[in-house]
């Protein structure tokens, strides 16, 4: 495992498709979101290790409480190109306290051809109740599920 990628808990190996190339030759910047996507849903599924099955599913479903993005950046830090296979990394570096109403999930693209970052990033993820149309916090389960998987690093 690339030691720059220790710090990050999810894990998920995305292979770089040709027709996400842009006219430069090199990945398009809209995929990288994409692939910040695709690791921040493979983060949440991992927290469903540690919730309640019925909790999980409203909280994935817009039934009850749960994840809005509210802002996402990226830094890009060299051009990926095809062929390559890249490492999407997630973590949550600050666990929020109960009653937070957000947290920052942390992002990281690796090049597995060219053997080094290619972008870091994060999206701010405020905590949303369905139920009542307003903001919501993170609750003592929520906060759990996400100490267990900081400790647990492996792919999805």
């Amino acid at each position: 495992m690339p030691k720059v990628l220790a710090k990050y808990p999810v894990l998920t190996k995305i292979p770089l498709q040709w027709g996400e190339m842009d006219a430069f030759s090199h990945l398009n910047n809209v995929i990288y979101f994409r692939y910040f996507e695709s690791i921040r849903l493979s983060h949440f599924y991992r927290l469903s290790d540690h919730l309640d099955p019925e909790f999980f599913h409203g909280f994935m479903h817009a039934k009850s409480l749960g994840p809005i993005l509210a802002s996402t950046s990226c830094k890009y830090k060299f051009p990926a190109t095809y062929p390559d296979t890249i490492i999407a990394a997630s973590g949550i570096h600050d666990v929020p306290e109960v009653g937070d109403s957000r947290f920052t999930m942390n992002y990281a693209l690796y090049s597995t051809r060219h053997d080094r970052l290619i972008a870091e990033g994060d999206g701010v993820i405020v905590m949303y109740d369905y139920g009542v149309n307003k903001k919501g916090e993170v609750t003592a389960e929520i906060k759990e599920a996400i100490e267990r998987v900081k400790d647990d690093q492996r792919f999805s």
